[in-house]
């Protein structure tokens, strides 16, 4: 078994699963509140109900491409990194 090293994550990757997280995290956390406001009984009708409403409909599409992006990151760096093989 070969021991390999997994190279640290750059900052830029780093960075990338930050957002991808905060961008997740909080779309679902948007969704459970309006899952909640109607048995609860509040009303979303205020501006801040309205970015409640919307956040999840932009938040989950920008995560998903923030994802890709970090999946395409971490690719390019690791074949960059990886020994080339002469065939």
């Amino acid at each position: 078994m070969a021991n390999e090293e997994t190279p640290e994550a750059s900052r830029p990757e780093r960075i990338l699963a930050t957002m991808v997280a905060v961008t997740v995290g909080l779309s679902v956390l948007s969704f459970f509140a309006v899952m909640l406001a109607g048995p609860i009984g509040y009303s979303l009708t205020s501006p801040f109900g309205n970015f409640v409403v919307a956040f999840p409909l932009v938040g989950l599409p920008i995560g998903f491409l923030l994802l890709l992006s970090l999946l395409i990151v971490n690719g390019l760096r690791r074949k960059r990194s990886s020994p080339t093989e002469a065939s």
